[in-house]
């Protein structure tokens, strides 16, 4: 494997610009035909993912059961029937999302939707403009948009005075992640409190420390001591030459 790498090293190695990334498009799936009846029928209240099934193989669909009941799961708006009972707890708070389905608008990846929620609206492309605003037909997900601006601003603005009204309306959201959020800094207050009203930062060091842990991990197994404190010393070597 290493020597079939080698060449493709190479070739970037001596690439006058950093090459571009590969798009990956998905892929077609064997329910994409289907997918107008399947959302029809769900509209119309089946959600039964073993009928859906017997129903589109009627129609000619050749894939599994599996396929159609993973369609079936992130468009449901209740657990299904046959969900164990120690589940129900935690699918009965979890954010559903509209079922309406556009074409050529589909959602990413649920990592890539959270920096929807900390990302500047302008700072957006279309595309991720129009899957934020679908999104955001949820009340869940509005309110976690509001909470987490809120916060934004209260962080970078100082504002000590709204943070035990924002800790209350995060244990009031119902949303079981800014809930254990809220409950773990309402325990750290005080400090928190102290933070946002004092001018001192502890930014400067944690700068130095990301800097110094970067600076090891790159010199990994290839170099001592040594050579670790002159790179760690080197953007001070101005002081000395005075």
């Amino acid at each position: 494997m290493a020597a079939q790498g080698l060449p493709e090293v190479r070739k970037l190695a001596r690439a006058e610009v950093f090459p571009e990334r590969a798009i990956h498009h998905p892929r077609e799936s064997q329910l994409d035909p289907y997918l107008p009846y399947l959302l029809q029928r769900l509209a119309e209240g089946s959600t039964v993912a073993s009928s859906l099934w017997r129903e589109i193989q009627r129609q000619g669909y050749t894939g599994s059961r599996d396929q159609v009941a993973r369609w079936l799961q992130y468009r449901r708006a209740a657990p299904a029937p046959t969900t164990p009972r120690r589940y129900l707890s935690t699918l009965t708070t979890a954010v559903t999302l509209p079922t309406r389905h556009l074409p050529g608008h589909t959602l990413p990846a649920s990592r890539q939707l959270v920096w929807f929620l900390l990302r500047p609206t302008d700072d957006l492309t279309d595309d991720e403009k129009a899957a934020f605003t679908r999104i955001r037909q949820h009340p869940q997900v509005e309110l976690a948009y509001q909470l987490t601006r809120q916060f934004q601003s209260m962080v970078r603005l100082r504002k000590a005075d709204d943070l035990h009204g924002w800790l209350q309306a995060c244990i009031d959201s119902q949303i079981s992640d800014l809930q254990t959020f809220a409950s773990s800094l309402q325990r750290e207050e005080p400090s928190i409190r102290l933070a946002l009203s004092s001018p001192w930062s502890t930014g400067p060091v944690e700068g130095h420390i990301n800097r110094l842990k970067f600076i090891k991990r790159s010199m990994y197994g290839r170099a001592n001591f040594d050579l670790l404190r002159l790179r760690v010393l080197a953007p001070y070597s101005w002081l000395h030459a005075k």
